[in-house]
């Protein structure tokens, strides 16, 4: 962290309250922009790109999803879609993401090549660089923070909020000393937003999900080897490695 950095957060943290909130839900939209995840896809020929961003269009669409946090644990999932069009995006019934912030422990249900996987292992974040742009989301001043995922080829821009403690955010993202309320990957492949922040006056309780049967049990190292190997696959075919791993 630079010198500017620092003495930012420290003349902001002690020139202001600390959101000092232990337990409430985070409501973010989710914008994917198909155009730009497409063109983003260095390995699909142009002409290909062009066929897919007019057979599927060029418009937004939002999924809506939920952060619920407490002193101890963190779930994030996504919420039903109503319009009738886009109930396939919805991914409730098998993605959670959950953190044990008491024991250091996370477990992520997720999806992957038509297999459902738990993956258990000891929190990790990845390694931000913080920068000095801020700006306002949901009514709190943010810092942003940068991060370049080389296999997926994506720039990742994080905003945590100044006035709000905790190393977490939106899925599974975490390792910022502030809530992060935006991510945006790929200059607007898709944003994640935090739309309202609404406080608990009580802990809220967040159940452990249930890792079921036809789950596979695998730890990060593990679940990271099988995403690789799908990403290259998809990238050796020339197709968007989006459509069987997540974003």
């Amino acid at each position: 962290m630079n010198k500017t950095v620092y003495l930012t957060l420290i003349l902001f943290g002690s020139s202001c309250g600390v959101f000092a909130q232990s337990s409430g839900v985070i409501n973010y939209d989710v914008i994917h922009n198909w155009t730009k995840k497409i063109a983003n896809c260095k390995h699909i020929p142009k002409t290909d790109s062009e066929r897919l961003t007019y057979v599927w269009g060029e418009s937004d669409w939002t999924v809506k999803s939920t952060l619920k946090f407490n002193s101890n644990q963190t779930l994030f999932e996504y919420l039903p879609n109503e319009d009738e069009y886009l109930k396939w995006s919805s991914r409730k019934e098998d993605f959670y993401i959950y953190r044990d912030l008491e024991n250091n422990r996370m477990l992520d249900i997720v999806k992957i090549l038509g297999k459902e996987y738990a993956i258990e292992d000891s929190i990790h974040c990845i390694n931000w660089k913080i920068r000095n742009g801020m700006k306002e989301i949901a009514g709190h001043i943010c810092m942003n923070a940068y991060y370049y995922d080389s296999l997926r080829e994506k720039g990742i821009i994080a905003w945590f909020a100044l006035d709000m403690t905790g190393s977490i955010g939106p899925d599974g993202y975490c390792g910022l000393p502030g809530i992060i309320l935006e991510l945006d990957m790929n200059n607007g492949s898709v944003i994640y937003t935090a739309t309202s922040i609404i406080p608990a006056t009580d802990e809220i309780p967040i159940a452990k999900p249930v890792i079921k049967k036809k789950r596979k049990i695998a730890t990060f190292a593990e679940y990271q080897a099988i995403e690789k190997k799908a990403i290259l696959e998809s990238n050796k075919q020339q197709r968007p490695y989006f459509w069987t791993v997540n974003y």
